[in-house]
This record gives C-alpha cells, sequence and structure tokens, in this order.
C-alpha cells in the first residue's frame, strides 16, 4: 500500500514539475524584445559627397 501511495506521489510530482516548467518556457517564449529605430542624419552617410 504504501508503495502505490510514494509511485502515484513521485507521478504527480513529476507531472506538475513538467507542466510547471512547460508554462514557465511557454512564458518566456512570449517576450519579444523591442527594438528601438535609431535615427541617422546625413553625416554619417558611407558615400561620399561630390563636391
Amino acid at each position: 500500500m504504501i508503495e502505490i501511495v510514494l509511485r502515484l506521489g513521485l507521478a504527480l510530482l513529476l507531472s506538475l514539475s513538467l507542466a510547471l516548467l512547460l508554462a514557465w518556457g511557454w512564458d518566456q517564449s512570449d517576450t519579444v524584445p523591442v527594438v528601438e529605430s535609431t535615427q541617422i542624419d546625413d553625416s554619417a552617410s558611407v558615400l561620399p559627397r561630390r563636391q
């Protein structure tokens, strides 16, 4: 009887820990870093200016 309870408890613990890890990983994959646009002025051009 004790062996059955131990096996059920272990199975429950493993199931819950797997569910928590999957939920945490799913939540972390939703966050997308926002990249702010960088404004470049005319003096930063790589092309030589015509004279």
